[in-house]
């Protein structure tokens, strides 16, 4: 662990020395997801975290990190997700970008044993969306699997 740490910070430091436009962002939202629960149909759920990287002209290479709440169509509770991905954003019309990547889904906290229900822990997933810029601030749309929902989020560019 303390390896991948230590790669992913020279990797980083290396990008801001040869990148046009290194960028770091905080991002938010909700999780909009179907469930199962008795008292709604839906559910919106929060996640948060930060998101670095590097811009090259129409593309960028990101790595970001959140901590998300899901509820899911089988699951009778809510589980919180420490989700670190990788992600490429072209952007291409204006102020709207395009991003796509991977991640990889491992459970904030244990599960008790003997538990009715047991969350899936350390899945690699993918993601899809569209966003749209205003200066320093985003807003994007985005669908995930196999934790599945539509996240809406909002993000501040440092």
């Amino acid at each position: 662990m303390k390896r991948t740490t230590a790669l992913i910070v020279i990797l980083l430091a290396a990008f801001t020395v040869t990148a046009q436009d290194f960028e770091f962002r905080l991002r938010g939202g909700v999780n909009f997801q179907r469930s199962q629960s008795p008292d709604s149909e839906f559910s919106f759920l929060p996640h948060i975290g930060a998101m670095a990287g590097v811009r090259i002209s129409t593309f960028g290479v990101y790595g970001e990190v959140l901590y998300s709440v899901h509820d899911n169509q089988n699951w009778v509770s809510e589980a919180a997700y420490i989700v670190p991905a990788a992600l490429v954003r072209f952007y291409g019309f204006r102020n709207i970008y395009a991003e796509g990547g991977l991640s990889y889904n491992m459970l904030a906290d244990d599960q008790a044993d003997g538990a009715m229900v047991e969350f899936p822990d350390g899945e690699i997933g993918y993601f899809a969306g569209l966003g749209y810029m205003f200066k320093k601030l985003e807003i994007g749309l985005r669908s995930t699997n196999p934790l599945t929902s539509i996240q809406i989020n909002a993000s501040y560019r440092f």
